[in-house]
C-alpha cells in the first residue's frame, strides 16, 4: 500500500514540485548545449516515486468514491504511465488493478467518462504529437477494447432477453448524458480550487440528458433525469468521442445495439447538446443504424436553426 499516512494534499504538493523542476529543467536546456544528467535523474526518480504511491492511493480509494470524478487531478498525470501498458504483463500489477477499476467506474458514471476523454484531450493540446502520440495509441486502444467488450455484453444479454431496465440502466445511459466540465487551463493538472472539486465531484447519475427516451411498448415517455432515463451510457460515450468508431469491431457491436435499444426505447434528442457521433451513424453499414442516425441528426438540424432564428 501507499506510505502511512500519505494525503491526497500531499501528493497534488509532490507532483507541483516535479512539474516545477521539469519547467525549470526544460529552461536550463534552452540555455545550455546539453541538459544536466544528474538532475533528469533525479527528477525521473522523483515521478517514478509519485507515480507508485498516487497508484496505491487511487487503487485504494472507498469504492464510492470514483477515481476520475473525486482525484481527476492524481489520475491525470497517471496516464502517462500507460504507455507501458501492453508490455507489463502482470495481471496483477498496480497499473492493470488501476485500468480495471476505472473501466469499471465508467460503465456506471458519465462524469468518469468524460473526465476520462477530457484528460486525452489535454494531453493531445498540450504536448507534441511526435512524443504524446504513442501514449495516446495505448489508450485509445484500451478504450476501444473496453467499450467494445462492454457492447458485447449488453448486446448478449439483450439477445437472451435477460436485459433488466432496473439493474442495467446505468450501464445503458452514459450514451446520452451531457458532459458539464469546465476546461482547466495553466498547468494541465496544477487547479484544485473548492469550486472545481464541487463541479467534478461525482454523486451518481444526476446529470441533464438531452434524450428523450421513447418506451415503444407504452410505458410512456421520460427526460433522461437522473435515474429516470432507461439507456445511457454507453450510447453517450461512443456518440460524444465519436473517434471510437475507428474500430470496426465497436462499430460492429454498437450498431446492433444502438438498433435493439430503438427497437424498444425511440431515442429522440430532446436537448441542445451536439453530439458529433451522431453524423457518423449516417455513414453505418446497416440502414436500421443509418435511420436512427438520420432522426437524430434531424433533432440537432432542428435545434440549431431555432437558436439561429431567435437571435436574428
Amino acid at each position: 500500500m501507499a506510505k502511512k499516512g500519505i494525503t491526497r494534499r500531499e501528493l497534488l504538493d509532490r507532483w507541483r514540485g516535479i512539474e516545477d523542476d521539469d519547467d525549470d529543467d526544460d529552461d536550463h536546456d534552452h540555455n545550455v548545449t546539453a541538459s544536466d544528467p544528474p538532475n533528469r535523474h533525479r527528477l525521473r526518480q522523483l515521478k517514478e516515486e509519485w507515480f507508485s504511491d498516487a497508484f496505491n492511493y487511487l487503487v485504494y480509494l472507498p469504492k464510492d468514491n470514483h477515481i476520475w470524478c473525486s482525484s481527476w487531478d492524481l489520475m491525470g498525470p497517471l496516464l502517462e504511465t500507460f504507455y507501458n501498458y501492453f508490455k507489463d504483463e502482470r495481471l496483477d500489477s498496480p497499473l492493470k488493478l488501476l485500468w480495471k477499476r476505472i473501466s469499471e467506474e465508467m460503465r456506471r458514471c458519465t462524469q468518469c467518462i468524460c473526465q476520462h476523454h477530457q484528460a486525452q484531450e489535454m494531453y493531445g493540446s498540450q504536448y507534441e504529437l511526435s512524443s504524446i502520440g504513442p501514449l495516446l495509441d495505448v489508450l485509445q486502444s484500451l478504450d476501444e477494447e473496453r467499450v467494445t467488450q462492454h457492447l458485447k455484453e449488453m448486446n448478449s444479454r439483450l439477445l437472451r432477453g435477460e436485459y433488466d431496465p432496473v439493474h442495467d440502466n446505468p450501464d445503458v445511459i452514459s450514451v446520452m448524458f451531457e458532459c458539464q466540465f469546465p476546461v482547466f487551463g495553466g498547468g494541465p493538472w496544477a487547479h484544485d480550487t473548492d469550486n472545481q472539486k464541487a463541479l467534478i465531484r461525482c454523486s451518481g447519475l444526476h446529470s441533464r440528458s438531452d434524450f428523450m427516451v421513447k418506451d415503444v411498448r407504452g410505458v410512456g415517455q421520460h427526460e433522461g433525469q437522473g435515474g429516470s432515463v432507461t439507456y445511457h451510457n454507453l450510447l453517450h460515450e461512443v456518440l460524444m468521442f465519436p473517434i471510437l468508431l475507428d474500430d470496426q469491431s465497436l462499430v460492429a457491436e454498437f450498431q446492433i445495439f444502438i438498433e435493439a435499444i430503438d427497437n424498444s426505447h425511440e431515442l429522440t434528442l430532446a436537448g441542445h447538446q451536439q453530439y458529433p457521433g451522431i453524423y457518423a451513424l449516417l455513414f453505418l453499414k446497416r440502414r436500421r443504424a443509418r435511420s436512427i442516425g438520420l432522426r437524430l441528426a434531424g433533432n440537432m438540424g432542428k435545434l440549431r436553426l431555432g437558436k439561429s432564428s431567435g437571435m436574428e
